[in-house]
């Protein structure tokens, strides 16, 4: 972990500098350029080298294989396995990409290593390798969210602001790393892995920390895939709250689905895996007569013990049998599945075994998880 502190040393000090510009650099090109301090750091840091001619090309376009070079000289990667035989002088690093499972395009294709890649592709990576393997556009708004990453231009949408789209430079791979580096990002994490749960409790409900007026998604990711979600914030404001809340707050890392019944519905938000666990604290039913939503595939609903005992854990319609909930509807509504229908096929179809009581065949054989949850306004 040596190379470790030397970088995580160089970024604080970058990152705590009052210097506005580089002065040490021997490169022609980049003396005033807005990336000059970061390019200093890069440097130094042996994450990147400029050229023969004295030039470091800032706005030359950076390909796959460079920026998981430059991502992996940035930062450690635990138990990183040296290949004895390469064919490509990239093959190290996409041996440790594929490895982690990060969302690669160049593994077995040596042409697409040598394209340029762009900054939604980035993104997509950087996310991936904090452990939470967001794609597309949910990958932007997580790395904004989390200071991973800076807009390009000024924009009140983040998406249009980041332009994902575009083709990152040299410049912007480096100013991408220090950024994430200053930000928490102190490691290569496995995209696969499922870590620990939280043990956070409270012992009240949270305040209001949303709009009700305002159109809320979450997007989940899974070790399945990502999918979606609706918030019906004006007609459940309480539960969404609650569900918002504890998603910024982590407590859904994780998370197990424990329960998974074709046909009906899948179960998450525990962080024991029990179904019997919760927050510390229980709220109110927001069920409205007649009701505003039905119980149909993709709805998400709260799960509880009996009336006005919501806690955490909620539930995913994914079939017709889920309609029989509407003829006693005990359980609040307070979203549908939007997008990342494949994922919800995908966790509904997983073998299953009997549970611990044995009456009911619902428990995956297999750990299908939640790696995070990113709350977001709809753009």
């Amino acid at each position: 972990m040596k190379k470790l502190g030397i970088i995580s040393t160089l970024a604080a000090s970058f990152l705590f500098s009052s210097v506005t510009h580089a002065t040490n650099l021997p490169f022609s090109d980049v003396t005033d350029h807005w990336a000059s301090v970061s390019i200093q750091w890069a440097i130094e840091a042996d994450v990147v080298k400029g050229y023969s001619d004295g030039t470091f090309k800032p706005n030359s376009f950076v390909t796959e294989a460079e920026f998981l070079t430059m991502l992996f000289r940035a930062l450690p990667t635990p138990n990183r396995e040296e290949l004895k035989e390469t064919k490509h002088w990239s093959d190290h690093v996409y041996h440790w990409a594929s490895t982690l499972d990060y969302p690669i395009t160049g593994q077995t294709n040596l042409t697409i290593r040598n394209q340029p890649i762009n900054r939604k592709q980035v993104a997509e990576i950087i996310a991936a390798a904090n452990g939470d393997p967001f794609i597309g556009d949910a990958a932007i708004l997580y790395c904004m969210d989390r200071k991973l990453a800076n807009g390009k231009i000024k924009h009140e949408n983040p998406l249009e602001a980041y332009k994902g789209n575009d083709l990152l430079t040299r410049a912007e791979a480096v100013q991408f790393l220090l950024n994430a580096l200053q930000n928490g990002l102190k490691e290569t994490q496995s995209a696969s892995d499922r870590g620990e749960t939280t043990t956070k409790r409270w012992t009240t409900p949270p305040d209001m920390i949303i709009d009700p007026k305002k159109d809320y998604r979450a997007t989940i990711v899974t070790n399945k895939g990502q999918l979606t979600i609706e918030l019906f914030a004006k007609d459940a404001p309480k539960t969404v709250n609650n569900f918002v809340f504890l998603s910024k707050e982590g407590y859904y890392q994780n998370v197990l689905f424990h329960r998974v019944i074709q046909d009906f519905m899948v179960q998450t938000g525990d962080p024991t895996g029990t179904g019997r666990g919760n927050p510390g604290y229980r709220f109110q039913d927001e069920l409205k007569s007649p009701a505003a939503h039905q119980y149909e595939l993709g709805v998400v609903a709260m799960a509880n013990a009996g009336p006005n005992t919501n806690g955490s854990q909620f539930f995913i319609c994914n079939g017709t049998g889920s309609e029989s909930l509407n003829l006693y509807p005990m359980y609040t509504i307070f979203g549908r599945v939007v997008d990342g229908w494949e994922t919800l096929d995908s966790i509904s179809n997983v073998e299953v075994k009997l549970n611990a009581t044995g009456d009911e065949k619902s428990v995956p054989v297999e750990d299908v998880f939640i790696h995070n949850i990113l709350i977001h306004e709809k753009l």
